[in-house]
């Protein structure tokens, strides 16, 4: 089986176990500044955030300090995810909606506190939060 069908696969499994809970409301969320250490090294508590759109939609704003890994790369980067399958992982995309896959996907690899962000970095924009550009 192909890693997109294994990837399906485990989506579909994930989604039967959703919890009401598996989507956050940007409130009270902030940019995350790393100071130099891989982010899914950090052990301050911050959540590791998963930017799961295209490099191209990345390089033009997302969350400081998120990981880019495109949601169908997602397979082939597990070891950019952190290796405390405790430690809280969010998931974002431009509006919410892709976002949710990917939440799939890493609570399917083990993580029990990957949530998604509700209305992605549009919402995150609209809050007046900060956005970086690489």
């Amino acid at each position: 089986m192909s890693d997109i069908g294994r990837f399906e696969r485990r989506l579909v499994e994930r989604q039967a176990q959703l919890r009401p809970t598996d989507a956050i409301e940007v409130r009270g969320l902030r940019g995350f500044a790393h100071h130099g250490v891989l982010p899914q090294e950090r052990e301050d508590g911050q959540p590791f955030v998963v930017d799961v759109r295209s490099a191209d939609e990345f390089a033009q704003g997302h969350i400081p300090g998120a990981v880019n890994i495109p949601l169908l790369d997602l397979p082939d980067n597990q070891d950019l995810l952190p290796s405390d399958l405790d430690r809280p992982v969010l998931t974002v995309c431009a509006r919410g909606n892709i976002s949710l896959p990917g939440v799939l996907y890493i609570n399917s690899l083990g993580y029990r506190d990957a949530h998604r962000i509700t209305g992605g970095l549009t919402a995150w924009v609209e809050k007046g939060y900060q956005v970086e550009t690489t």
